[in-house]
C-alpha cells in the first residue's frame, strides 16, 4: 500500500502562491469538500483570504455558469480590441483550457492564472492582440505539470498546446450573440475549426499579422 502523499515544503517551491494551491486543489491531493469544511473552520480574514487565492468560488462553477457571463464577455472584448484586464483574460483562459482537457489524458494538469496573465501582459496594447497572446500561450506553456516551465517535449505536446491556444484565442474573438448557445458549445466549435489551422501552411504562424489574419476569420466562421 502506497503511503499517503505529503506536501512539499513551501520554501522549496516556486510556482506562485495562487497556483500552488488551486493545483493542489485539481489533482485531487485534497477532496474539495474536505478543503471547504476546514477552510469554514478558519477566522473569517483568512477563511476569506485563502477561498480566494484558492479560487474555490470562481473556478467550481464551470464555463456555461450564468455568473462566468460577464467575465467571459469583459476577456471577449479586450481580445478583439486589444485592451482589457489581464485578470479577466486568465480567469477566462483559465475556465476555457480547463474545460478543454476534461477529456484529454492531461486532465490533472495544472493551469496557471498567473502565466496567463503574463503572457496577455505581453499582448496587451498591440494590433495584433490576439495571436501575440496564442503565441506567447505556446512559448511558456501555462498549463500542464509545471506550468510556465516547458522542457523538451514531443511534437505532439507542442502540437497540443498550439491547438489549444487557436482554440481558446478563436472562442474569445468570436462574438457573443444572444441565441442562447452554450460557452462550451461555442467552445467546441472553436476546437474543431482550430483543428484547420493546424493543416495550414507554415506562413500562417510566421509573423503576427498572418495569425491574426486568421484568427479573425476563424471566429468569423462561428
Amino acid at each position: 500500500m502506497k503511503p499517503a502523499p505529503h506536501p512539499p515544503n513551501p520554501k522549496a517551491l516556486t510556482l506562485p502562491l495562487r497556483d500552488m494551491l488551486s493545483g493542489l486543489r485539481q489533482i485531487g491531493l485534497v477532496p474539495e469538500p474536505v478543503a471547504k469544511t476546514a477552510i469554514e473552520t478558519l477566522p473569517t480574514p483568512l477563511r476569506a483570504a485563502l477561498r480566494d487565492i484558492a479560487g474555490i468560488t470562481t473556478e467550481e462553477l464551470g464555463l456555461d455558469h450564468p455568473d462566468n457571463s460577464a467575465l467571459i464577455s469583459n476577456a471577449s472584448r479586450a481580445l478583439r480590441t486589444g485592451t482589457g484586464s489581464s485578470t479577466d483574460v486568465a480567469k477566462a483562459s483559465a475556465l476555457a483550457i480547463r474545460h478543454l482537457l476534461t477529456s484529454a489524458p492531461e486532465r490533472s494538469a495544472l493551469v496557471s492564472e498567473t502565466v496567463l496573465a503574463l503572457c496577455w501582459s505581453q499582448a496587451e496594447e498591440i494590433s495584433t492582440a490576439a495571436a501575440l497572446f496564442t503565441t506567447e500561450i505556446v512559448k511558456h506553456a501555462p498549463f500542464g505539470e509545471t506550468p510556465g516551465l516547458p522542457s523538451e517535449q514531443s511534437s505532439a505536446s507542442a502540437s497540443q498546446r498550439k491547438h489549444i491556444a487557436a482554440t481558446l484565442c478563436i472562442w474569445l474573438l468570436a462574438e457573443r450573440a444572444s441565441s442562447g448557445i452554450k460557452e462550451s458549445d461555442l467552445l467546441g466549435i472553436a476546437s474543431t475549426i482550430a483543428e484547420d489551422l493546424k493543416s495550414a501552411t507554415p506562413q500562417i504562424w510566421t509573423t503576427p499579422t498572418t495569425l491574426q489574419t486568421a484568427l479573425t476569420k476563424s471566429a468569423a466562421r462561428i
